[in-house]
């Protein structure tokens, strides 16, 4: 573009200069004819004369024409500029967004390895959760076990001792009934012997007794006596409700008297210092 421009220049230069020097020879009338050789034909010349306000104005519009060439110039140059920053600024944006293009990569790049290290750490983490779950895990299954072991020691233990008790208790009551018959059995001899035992004091008190003549059969008279151990009387009373005269009521307590000392040997475990008996008399 400039070599375009410069030889413009030069040919504008090399027209107002010809026009120039024509313009002075035609003014003052100088012959330029070479001597040393002479045409066979002679040249003719025709000038004219021309007037300075002719020059002036060929002088203007070559001025004008110089003008107009040197703003077409500048307006290239401009526009050449124009072109040169336009192509600079659109290199600078082609950089600017090369340089957004790398550093967007880059960003890119790096999101890409901040993710796959954050996926790396997150699987790290996940793994690292399952190895706690599976130790958890197995913690709690050896605990479950040691619990179940524990369960069935202690329902073990509580078998034998539900059976040890459940042995005790039927030792227990197998004592027992040995004891309520053992007791049965003493209560039923004591009876036994209790009866034996009064019919024994009745037998020698009506074997001691000497009947009045105003006893009547029928007679029934309930006594308390009083003794000692070994059978001997401290004291005899006929009861209240007794339907005799006083002399049968006094030949009763006689006659315990005589007995004494009243069956003791063999009665002691039914002996009582003080009893009371019913004295019949059946005819």
């Amino acid at each position: 573009m400039r070599s375009i421009g410069t030889q413009r220049l030069l040919a504008a230069v090399q027209a107002v200069a010809i026009h120039v020097v024509f313009g002075v020879v035609v003014f003052f009338g100088l012959d330029f004819a070479t001597p040393a050789v002479q045409p066979k034909i002679p040249l003719r010349i025709q000038a004219s004369v021309v007037a300075p306000a002719q020059v002036e104005e060929m002088r203007e519009r070559e001025t004008e024409k110089l003008r107009e060439e040197a703003a077409e110039r500048r307006r290239e140059e401009q526009r050449q500029a124009e072109q040169k920053r336009e192509a600079e600024e659109k290199k600078r944006q082609e950089q600017a967004a090369e340089a957004r293009r790398r550093d967007e990569a880059a960003a890119a790049l790096k999101e890409k390895q901040d993710m796959a290290a954050r996926e790396r750490q997150l699987a790290d983490e996940r793994q690292r959760q399952i190895e706690q779950l599976r130790a958890e895990r197995e913690q709690l299954e050896q605990q479950r076990k040691e619990q179940e072991k524990e369960i069935e020691r202690i329902a073990e233990q509580r078998r034998k001792d539900e059976a040890e008790k459940a042995r005790r208790l039927e030792e227990e009551r197998q004592k027992q009934l040995m004891d309520l018959e053992n007791q049965q059995m003493a209560s039923a001899e004591r009876v036994s012997l209790e009866q034996e035992y009064f019919a024994a004091i009745q037998l020698v008190v009506m074997q001691s007794w000497r009947r009045p003549p105003t006893a009547q059969p029928g007679l029934k008279c309930r006594v308390r006596v009083d003794q000692t151990p070994g059978g001997n009387v401290a004291s005899a009373q006929v009861m209240t409700g007794c339907a005799a005269d006083e002399v049968v009521k006094r030949s009763i307590v006689e006659a315990i008297y005589r007995a004494e000392p009243l069956p003791y040997k063999g009665y002691e475990d039914v002996f009582r210092r003080t009893f009371i008996f019913e004295f019949q008399y059946d005819g």
